[in-house]
């Protein structure tokens, strides 16, 4: 986890997809109740027809959980950005 300022930074994981292609997911907290997700692909979007349905029914839920298991670690509430 990186600090910066007040903004904290926490790696969710890495993910790759079927092509090869890959993600990093961070979560980036500013301290003030707003979250900010980001993407760090290797290729990255548009994807592959087995990519897409891969992030939309792998990739996405898991961040999605681990954000939530963040914010109950924490004890904070994040409104998300993307």
């Amino acid at each position: 986890m990186g600090r910066n300022g007040g903004v904290t930074t926490h790696r969710l994981g890495s993910w790759t997809l079927p092509s090869g292609d890959s993600a990093d997911v961070d979560l980036v907290d500013d301290g003030e109740g707003l979250g900010q997700l980001r993407f760090f692909w290797d290729s990255g979007p548009p994807f592959v027809p087995s990519d897409e349905s891969f992030y939309k029914l792998r990739v996405l839920p898991e961040v999605m959980r681990r954000v939530q298991e963040y914010q109950e670690r924490t004890g904070r509430v994040l409104v998300l950005t993307l």
